[in-house]
């Protein structure tokens, strides 16, 4: 029973032996791409990346030209704002954890089971432990839009942030998330919506559509020790994304 990437018993020799199917997957090693067979053992050569590329979920892909520093707030239109990103300076700000988003035209494309984290906390100490996210997005298949699930999680100072993330199996809804208990809101047009937000005041955790109250969430557990900073959230690594992202900010109420 070889090649099924399991154990097998090999009656008589006095024990199991591991069957490792080769070159199951590509992963990254030392900057380049590699073969693994499925018992994550590190195999051949499969590609060297340039010194111009980079190597993320197992591809060479381009490098994105940083500037040394980015102005977290530049172009933010809002009073207090903490941090904002309109996408050109493409991922940057991120962190790739999975998949392979992507900026096109200024807006990133975040499809599959992608997942963004920012590569900074945000510092919000002035913020007194309140806070709005706004997100200006768009589903990538308005005819079939899906939800938005849009998660916090502030029952700790040291793991406080926001997640947003897209699904699919009921359309025109958003889910309000905090600290694992949740609440759905809807029925939305979400093809039509451009921006969303979502505001942390006390223990209540508001939705806001195109600017209109659209409901609230009394959140279980929030942290009353000062939160010095947060994070955010893009995407997910197990359930499949399709959304794309004109704009993301951060600001004190």
């Amino acid at each position: 029973s070889g090649g099924t990437g399991g154990s097998v018993n090999e009656g008589g020799k006095g024990g199991e032996t591991s069957v490792c199917t080769p070159h199951a997957k590509v992963d990254c090693f030392q900057g380049d791409a590699y073969w693994n067979n499925s018992c994550d053992q590190l195999e051949d050569l499969y590609q060297h990346c340039k010194t111009t590329e980079k190597c993320e979920n197992g591809a060479c892909i381009e490098k994105e030209n940083c500037p040394g520093n980015i102005d977290l707030i530049a172009g933010c239109q809002e009073q207090g704002c903490k941090f904002y990103d309109d996408y050109k300076n493409k991922t940057c700000l991120w962190n790739t954890i999975t998949g392979l988003p992507s900026v096109v035209n200024d807006k990133l494309e975040v499809i599959g089971t992608a997942l963004l984290h920012i590569k900074n906390d945000i510092a919000i100490s002035s913020c007194s432990n309140d806070f709005t996210v706004k997100y200006t997005v768009k589903p990538n298949t308005p005819d079939n839009p899906g939800s938005y699930f849009i998660s916090l999680r502030d029952a700790s100072p040291a793991s406080t942030g926001v997640t947003f993330t897209h699904m699919y199996g009921q359309n025109d809804k958003i889910i309000l998330g905090c600290n694992g208990f949740q609440e759905t809101f809807g029925d939305f047009d979400l093809k039509n919506v451009n921006n969303i937000e979502v505001r942390k005041k006390g223990v209540r955790f508001e939705l806001y559509v195109d600017k209109v109250f659209s409901g609230d969430y009394n959140c279980m557990n929030v942290t009353q020790i000062p939160i010095p900073a947060m994070y955010l959230e893009l995407g997910s690594a197990v359930i499949t994304q399709n959304f794309t992202l004109d704009s993301i900010t951060l600001y004190c109420p």
